[in-house]
């Protein structure tokens, strides 16, 4: 009787990433390598995110990145299938730690997997409305003449906010100037 494929995969005993490269050291003696830019959460994880991994049979789990890799995968060098590629993966990290830096690090945002542009965040009138020094009541008069495009989710109102920058300017002066 033959052993099921996943039997004869060899387990990861050790994690190594230097030299833009992630090493993985296997139970059978074995080390592979593959290139960092493979992951793009791990390319663009501090240090203190890469050490904190945990070994799983025949993963490697870094749950503060909500990542998992294939020792299979791996050994096959197969690379992950993301939907962006690594300067799209770093625009997207940048654009939330511009929004976190002007909402708060405790802020809530909602990030649609394909951002890469924090003027593509959906935000609710509210939002808009503080940002801009106007009344909600503004906000909703626009949505209502058709001159700010907005989408209904529930009982709330999402604008995007390129559009409310379309029709107001820049957020940021707009707030300098009247704040």
């Amino acid at each position: 009787m033959t052993k099921p494929q996943e039997d004869l995969t060899p387990s990861a005993i050790g994690v190594e990433i230097h030299g833009g490269r992630l090493w993985v050291e296997l139970a059978d003696g074995r080390v592979i390598g593959t290139p960092l830019d493979w992951y793009m959460p791990l390319a663009n994880a501090t240090p203190e995110q890469l050490r904190n991994y945990e070994l799983l049979d025949d993963t490697i789990h870094w749950p503060d990145l909500d990542e998992d890799l294939s020792v299979a995968g791996m050994l096959a060098g197969v690379r992950p299938r993301y939907p962006w590629s690594v300067e799209q993966w770093r625009d997207r990290v940048d654009s939330i730690k511009s929004l976190q830096k002007r909402y708060g690090p405790e802020a809530t945002i909602y990030v649609p997997i394909h951002l890469t542009d924090p003027l593509e965040a959906s935000v609710t009138v509210k939002e808009i409305a503080d940002d801009y020094g106007l009344s909600t009541d503004a906000v909703y008069q626009s949505i209502r003449r058709k001159r700010l495009p907005a989408q209904r989710s529930g009982s709330t109102w999402l604008i995007r906010r390129r559009d409310a920058e379309v029709l107001w300017g820049d957020s940021e002066t707009t707030v300098r100037a009247t704040g």
